[in-house]
């Protein structure tokens, strides 16, 4: 068995500083008292990686977090081609719990991107985003990363204006 916390996290970039970082995760009402902080205690990084480790805590032979669970590799490491795909799944498996059509291209890869844009967005530091993303610049970010996240509901927003003058100024016609 490999304790919870002989897990180890490689940054993107292997630097002495970023591989000497602390990674804090903070915890969502350990003591939930209402419907809403229940459903937030169910987003608790903590609270899930101890109920991951106690799952996988007699099978895991790897020094890994992410292990396969079934298969001839129980217990081992799992590979980027296996987080990749389970993180496709989820994106696809979140647009069906939303009742949406998920988008053709599903990239795993695209998380990073709307997380960081998403936290820019929330008033997040691109200092703070940089450094939880592991990102040796800002540069990185506002170049491959930052995304105008509100741009495409505004977008959708004007359009269904000019659609219902359309349809107004059409009804008009008719009259």
């Amino acid at each position: 068995m490999v304790p919870l916390f002989k897990f180890f996290f490689v940054p993107k970039m292997a630097s002495e500083f970023y591989l000497n970082q602390t990674v804090s995760w903070p915890s969502f009402f350990p003591k939930p008292s209402d419907d809403k902080e229940q459903w937030l205690h169910k987003l608790d990084v903590r609270r899930t990686l101890r109920v991951y480790h106690r799952r996988i805590k007699d099978f895991i032979s790897s020094d890994r977090l992410f292990v396969l669970l079934g298969g001839l590799k129980r217990g081992q490491m799992a590979s980027k081609s296996s987080l990749a795909r389970w993180l496709r799944d989820c994106i696809r498996e979140a647009y069906v719990v939303k009742g949406k059509e998920a988008p053709r291209v599903c990239k795993a890869h695209y998380t990073r991107t709307i997380a960081a844009s998403w936290a820019e967005r929330s008033k997040a530091s691109t200092l703070e985003i940089c450094k939880v993303a592991t990102w040796a610049s800002l540069h990185t970010f506002s170049l491959h990363y930052r995304l105008d996240v509100v741009s495409s509901a505004d977008s959708a927003f004007g359009r269904r204006l000019l659609v219902n003058q359309k349809k107004n100024s059409e009804e008009k016609k008719d009259m």
